[in-house]
């Protein structure tokens, strides 16, 4: 989400402004195939400037098996400074529809400072 914040030197209770907010992944994205035969899947980010990090390409999870993908650290932006109002994305596109289930943990919070990009 977005927060409203004060203004810097505006006085109590005046000017506030929407901030970024953040997500900062805290776990392991955690995908568990619940089908009979392995499945592929791709993970990717989707920055807010287009920049796209492919995390994985068509990795395979085997047949009721669990793959872990360490994205522990990774922040996503919601920028309310885009066109679409969306900023990063963080993609998961398996092969069969209703085969991978995706498990992660975030905190959220309020973006300290943005670089405009």
């Amino acid at each position: 989400p977005n927060y409203s914040a004060p203004v810097a030197g505006s006085t109590l209770g005046g000017t506030t402004e929407i901030v970024d907010g953040v997500a900062e992944v805290i776990s392991p994205l955690m995908l568990a195939n619940a089908s009979d035969t392995g499945r592929t899947v791709t993970v990717r980010i989707t920055r807010r400037n287009g920049d796209v990090s492919v995390v994985l390409s068509n990795a395979e999870v085997a047949a009721r098996d669990v793959l872990l993908v360490p994205l522990n650290g990774q922040v996503l932006l919601n920028d309310s400074g885009t066109t679409n109002g969306t900023g990063d994305k963080l993609e998961i596109l398996a092969e069969a529809n209703d085969a991978i289930d995706a498990t992660i943990s975030w905190t959220q919070g309020r973006a300290e400072a943005t670089d405009g990009a």
